[in-house]
């Protein structure tokens, strides 16, 4: 995933995951801290994202199997 492009503007991406904290989604780079806004449930799938660091365009994406882990319980 690292060499990926923005499709938009064909920046660079930099990868890390989206948390809600109430109302807000905060993004959290896999370069920076992992713990900040604590963790999500065991069960839930985690929401990765991609941010474009030259016009911020955003990505998100889970993982399908655990997604679909979850939704067929």
């Amino acid at each position: 995933m690292s060499n990926l492009k923005c499709p938009l503007c064909g920046g660079e991406f930099d990868r890390g995951i989206a948390r809600t904290t109430g109302s807000q989604l905060h993004y959290v780079s896999d370069k920076g801290p992992h713990d900040i806004f604590g963790g999500a449930s065991v069960n839930d799938p985690q929401v990765n994202a991609l941010v474009c660091l030259d016009c911020g365009h955003v990505e998100l994406y889970v993982d399908p199997k655990a997604l679909r882990k979850r939704i067929d319980r």
